[in-house]
């Protein structure tokens, strides 16, 4: 921000002119330049600004306000904060309250003692009146948790009592007993001792209570006071939870399973031991354990395991998987780094047997980049055989895994196998399903680093037909995966994306390109590089020449993004192609580029000039020096420095 006072009092007014005209609405982009602006604002300026937003925020909540509001609140002094802060808690009673805590909650770290007391008496005292309107209580619960870590422990000591008897009555809402017991394990954290042992006791009832909300609120505290368990406080968590696996409510089943998988930091054998056979009576179906609940235990404790205790889920799980069971399948998945060779063995010999792929798609689904390490050849390929079919598959979803699955082990592939992927990809964008075609136009960035040059022409011929798809979708998908294999294009190629890419199509293909290159580019050795930087510079001068330049500032973009990793030479040749073009066009996306390269940047790009220059000198007559363009290059180079 480089604005003067006397310029940012020139601009300052026709903000506050757009908020106060109700005809006139300003967009995210407008509230983020206020927000910055705000730093800069002097103490009229804040309270014009401040005044104006808080009339919009009462009509219409919008997180842009939201973040104006904050940066321009803490800045305040500390008579304006004060009444900023009042209004804030006054709020809590207007008819956008729920935006009116999120404010509460990104000031909170400035609140004095005072204001303290303020926003907890005016919470406590709603809790404990009557409900005056809908959620005031489950708002003032919110503001409590928000301020706990700011509180003394007289404010909390007074925040816990009122929540521990909105609690105690089974007749209060069950989303508000909820909410409190949330925060009674927030506060419990805090102040120890009896308070603990009150918020502990009746968390574990909480376990048991007749609504599943609370139960589920309840088990969910348990994941916050995980750290001051030790002793008997310990092992009747650990046996409530454990029960909690069997609970008929999903969430409850689940939230039991997190506080399990905190609680394991500090679990004996004996409890280890336990939640296993838990895990094994589930996946043989016995003792009533949930197969989902298992799943996400395991996924949690999964690294805990001794051999012996594989060894034991090894065995169910297998047994689950000659039913053609998904769930054990995705489970093997989880412990599979731990796994020996014969069990893997095992493992694929059964889905081998299996008709369908559903199977070994599940047993890679959040595993497969540290399962694929320990593969073979013969079993790498049955995983390849396993996805490559699902680029097609009429379900968005399995589509959308098989392809992420794919990039994982695609640097892994075969040649083989790659020119198998390719061939399903093409026949794909020839799919009569509109939606296959936008699926597999999309997937041919994934194989595009290891493409040779034949298999890149094959991609590249069939994206440049996917143009001209009478499906707007996946012509657009086929922009974007020219963009992203536009890093490994020649000189020719991309001659023949620009000629072939539609006017609509620009900024798809750009950004796409624009974004492989941010990914790629500190990856690149330097032959990489140069062939990059070559390709783009032959470009830019052949739409420069052609008077073609409508490309123009997304080519400077790309320019942008490798500029950093260039050499001192390419980076003299980059100055000289930036200043020609902005010679013979000056647009401000040249002069810009040109402006933010840094004093180290133009001091190479100088210094190889000048370097390149002697050369010159030393190696031609005087007759060729004078028609040289080098000369007319190092005059274009001092004239800007």
């Amino acid at each position: 921000m480089k604005l003067k006072e006397e310029q940012l009092g020139d601009v300052f007014p026709c903000f506050i002119r757009r908020l106060s005209n109700e005809k006139e609405q300003l967009n995210s982009s407008d509230y983020e330049l206020l927000g910055e602006l705000s730093m800069k604002l002097n103490e009229k300026q804040l309270n014009d600004v401040l005044n104006s937003l808080m009339g919009i925020f009462d009509e219409d909540y919008h997180w842009t306000y939201k973040r104006v509001l904050e940066a321009i609140t803490v800045r305040l002094p500390e008579r304006q904060f004060d009444n900023i802060f009042n209004c804030f808690i006054s709020g809590l009673n207007r008819k956008n309250r729920y935006g009116y805590d999120i404010l509460l909650r990104g000031i909170a770290q400035r609140l004095d003692e005072k204001q303290m007391d303020i926003a907890l008496n005016y919470c406590v005292n709603k809790l404990n009146g009557k409900k005056e309107y809908e959620n005031i209580h489950t708002i003032c619960i919110q503001v409590l948790k928000i301020i706990s870590n700011k509180c003394n422990e007289q404010q909390l000591n007074k925040a816990f009592n009122s929540s521990m008897d909105i609690f105690d009555d089974e007749n209060n809402d069950k989303n508000v007993r909820g909410k409190c017991a949330e925060l009674l394990g927030i506060i419990a954290v805090n102040l120890n001792g009896k308070h603990f042992d009150d918020a502990f006791k009746r968390l574990m009832n909480g376990l048991e209570d007749s609504d599943s909300s609370v139960r589920w609120s309840c088990a969910q505290s348990f994941e916050i006071i995980a750290v001051n368990l030790n002793g008997k406080y310990f092992d009747d968590a650990f046996e409530r939870l454990t029960n909690g696996l069997k609970d008929s409510n999903s969430r409850v089943r689940w939230s039991c399973a997190r506080s399990l998988v905190k609680l394991s930091k500090k679990w004996t054998n004996r409890q280890l031991n336990i939640t296993v056979q838990c895990l094994i009576d589930r996946f043989q179906n016995i003792n009533g354990y949930y197969c989902n609940t298992s799943r996400d235990l395991l996924k949690g404790i999964a690294m805990k395991l001794s051999e012996t205790q594989i060894d034991s889920v090894f065995i169910s799980l297998i047994n689950g998987l000659k039913s053609n069971n998904e769930l054990c399948a995705e489970c093997i998945g989880y412990v599979s780094m731990k796994l020996n060779k014969k069990q893997l063995d095992n493992v694929f010999e059964h889905l081998n047997e299996l008709k369908d792929e559903k199977c070994i798609r599940a047993l890679c689904k959040e595993s497969l980049e540290t399962i694929s390490t320990k593969l073979n050849d013969k079993q790498l390929d049955r995983i390849f055989s396993a996805f490559i079919p699902g680029l097609k598959d009429e379900n968005c979803f399995v589509r959308g895994s098989c392809e992420n699955s794919l990039k994982i082990i695609v640097t892994k592939a075969s040649e083989k196998q790659l020119e198998t992927v390719l061939g399903f990809l093409i026949s794909g964008l020839k799919d009569e399903d509109k939606s296959v075609r936008v699926s597999c136009a999309k997937s041919f960035g994934m194989i595009a680093i290891q493409a040779n040059e034949r298999q890149l022409q094959k991609m590249f011929d069939t994206l440049i037909c996917g143009l001209k798809d009478k499906i707007n979708d996946v012509r657009v998908s086929c922009a974007r995966s020219l963009g992203v294999i536009s890093t490994n294009l020649t000189d020719k190629q991309l001659e023949g994306v620009f000629n072939a890419l539609p006017n609509e199509l620009e900024y798809d293909y750009f950004y796409s390109y624009e974004e492989a290159l941010k990914e790629i580019v500190t990856k690149w050795s330097e032959k990489q590089l140069e062939r990059i930087f070559n390709a783009l510079i032959f470009i830019s001068e052949l739409s420069m020449n052609t008077n073609n330049d409508k490309y123009e500032n997304k080519l400077v973009k790309l320019f942008q993004v490798i500029s950093t990793k260039l050499n001192d030479k390419q980076l003299y040749l980059l100055v000289i192609h930036l200043l020609e073009r902005a010679k013979k066009r000056g647009t401000w996306h040249v002069r810009n580029a040109l402006s933010e390269m840094s004093e180290d940047m133009w001091k190479r790009a100088t210094i190889s000039g000048l370097k390149q220059n002697m050369q010159v000198i030393k190696e031609q007559y005087f007759w060729q020096r004078l028609y040289y363009n080098m000369n007319k290059k190092i005059e274009l180079l001092a004239f800007v420095l």
